[in-house]
Parts: structure tokens; sequence; C-alpha cells
């Protein structure tokens, strides 16, 4: 489970889930369907999807790549990450364990 934590973007930041895949992955694609840029919050809930959170002060036992572009984002100790978002533009977001 995931949402926008934003009340402005909700209507216009969709979210789905795919996975998890073998070695424990979740796939997230991010959509923007309004017409300006957005930096969009999502919060991924671990304990719904029943997965290990951090106690505490602790990193998260997770990392967060954005597919599309590339690159690292940083994933919250609580699941949270945000997403840059281009008009009418989707991101494709892996969380990966950091630990085998």
């Amino acid at each position: 489970m995931a949402r926008v934590s934003f009340p402005d973007q909700r209507d216009h930041v969709f979210v789905e889930r795919w996975g998890p895949g073998r070695g424990g992955d979740l796939y997230f694609t991010v959509f923007n369907d309004s017409p300006h840029a957005v930096q969009a919050e999502i919060q991924i809930d671990f304990a719904a999807l029943r997965l290990a959170r951090s106690g505490p002060g602790e990193p998260s036992p997770y990392a967060c790549t954005e597919l599309v572009a590339g690159r690292d984002l940083p994933l919250g100790p609580s699941g949270s990450v945000t997403v840059p978002l281009g008009p009418d533009s989707a991101a494709l977001l892996e969380i990966r364990p950091t630990t085998p």
C-alpha cells in the first residue's frame, strides 16, 4: 500500500504497486496527470505490506531507485520518498531490501 501525502496532489498523482518479486523487490509506478511539475511525496506502508520496518533512529531496511531516470532516491525509515515528476509524466520506483 502507498499513498500520496500532499492533499493538493491526490487528484493528480496515481500510484500502483507491483510485486514483491523473488528477491523481495517491490515496484511502484507513479503518474502525474496534471500539466504542472510536482514533488510527489509517497508514503509506503511497510506494516500493511507485511515488510520489515526499522526501529527509531535506524536507517530504512530498503533502498529506492527511480528506474526511468536511473537515480537513487532517499527512502525515509517510515517509508516516505519524494518523487519529482514533470507534467504528464511517470516514474518507476524499485524498492529493494538493503540486506540479502
